[in-house]
Parts: structure tokens; sequence; C-alpha cells
């Protein structure tokens, strides 16, 4: 998006406006029903200090809009990897490795490598759940042994 498209036909950041809209003046939200709008979404601390210690009923101003549409963007710039780990995701290359190919590959119930316990869990499935089985497990090893960006450009 072009620095033209973020504004308005009065030369106004439209992200600005929209703040100053829902939280600033005196028809528009307050600064508390912001903060408790992202608390009750799951967005916890995720404003800027200042905020904290403003007063519940205080409205945004244009400066304040500003302050916090920035520091929003500096939470997100932040750390996109943290937020996917945390919520079980996990980023891996367009192509697997060899790592996970022979991780996939080992991953599957063998009557010779396996364990006896593996192994008879595993015969007593039907043939669809068998399938499913090695699906699973050639994934969850793959997942497992891919590594992180920083590893597929030669950093530690």
């Amino acid at each position: 998006m072009s620095n033209r498209e973020l504004l308005d036909d009065d030369g106004e950041n439209r992200a600005v406006r929209a703040f100053l809209l829902m939280y600033g003046g005196t028809e528009g939200g307050s600064i508390g029903k912001m903060r408790r709008h992202l608390e009750h979404s799951g967005f916890e601390n995720c404003w800027p200090e200042w905020v904290g210690a403003a007063p519940y009923n205080q409205h945004l101003t244009k400066g304040g809009a500003q302050a916090w549409i920035r520091h929003l963007f500096a939470l997100e710039n932040a750390a996109p990897h943290q937020s996917a780990d945390v919520l079980g995701w996990k980023l891996v290359p367009v192509e697997p490795t060899e790592e996970m190919i022979s991780d996939g590959f080992e991953s599957c119930p063998d009557e010779i490598f396996s364990t006896p316990e593996v192994w008879d869990e595993y015969e007593a499935l039907s043939g669809c759940q068998q399938a499913a089985y090695r699906a699973r497990a050639c994934y969850k090893a793959m997942i497992a042994s891919a590594p992180a960006p920083a590893d597929q450009q030669g950093e530690k």
C-alpha cells in the first residue's frame, strides 16, 4: 500500500482518523474502553505505557492515536514467529530437507524396529486406521525435525 492510499481526501491518515472517530473527541469511546476491548479480545498489555496511566474516560488526541498505531505496528513487527509458536504452529520450509524426509520415513511402525507395544497397537488397527497412523507419525516427525528459518540461511 502506498503512502497516498493511507491518506483520505483531506490528507489525513485513514487509520488515525478511524482511531479518533472511535476513541477520540467527546463522541467516541475512551482510552479505557479501547484498552478494555483489547483485553476482552485476548490482547493484554499491547498498548503504549502512557495508556496505563491515562484516566479511563480520557479520549484520544491525534498525537495519541498516532502513537498507539505506531506501537501496534511495532508489536506486529517485533516477533511474528513467537505468536505462531505459542499457538502450536511452526514455520517449515516449502521443500522438506533430507533430514525431514528421513525422519518421516523412519517414523512409520515396523515389525523389526518398533517396540512390541507400538507394533501390537499398530497391528490392531484397521487398514484405514493404519494409514492415518502412518500419515500422522510421518507428519509429526517431519515437523519436529524441520529447521528454524535462521538455520535455512546458515545462521544460528
